[in-house]
């Protein structure tokens, strides 16, 4: 793996390691997360996730990439994004967003 890679499987390792039973990834926010498990970093977990099971054809992040986004799917609000999970413009919809799609991505190219 070339180094860009090689950071990605530790990082969704630490996703792994901050995430609940139903998905959630419990890390407190900061100035680009706004509140705890925020739906953008939730969304974005799921990406680096799926890029790790893309790299590793690891089950673990493949399940946990899954876990994540049906937690984001059960909470989306009736405006198609998660007021009251993130703090952000279009309620961490694009990143949301992104994180399903590269579900599609990595499943395909397995």
């Amino acid at each position: 793996m070339n180094p860009y890679e090689s950071a990605i499987v530790p990082n969704a390792d630490w996703f792994i390691a901050r995430q609940t039973r139903e998905g959630f990834i419990n890390a407190e926010g900061d100035e680009f997360y706004g509140v705890r498990g925020d739906a953008t970093m939730i969304g974005h977990s799921a990406s680096v996730k799926m890029y790790a099971y893309a790299l590793t054809q690891s089950n673990s992040h493949l399940k946990s990439g899954r876990q994540s986004l049906e937690w984001l799917a059960a909470r989306q609000d009736a405006n198609g994004g998660w007021k009251g999970y993130s703090a952000f413009t279009l309620h961490g919809a694009q990143c949301v967003f992104e994180g399903f799609n590269t579900l599609t991505v990595a499943q395909h190219a397995s």
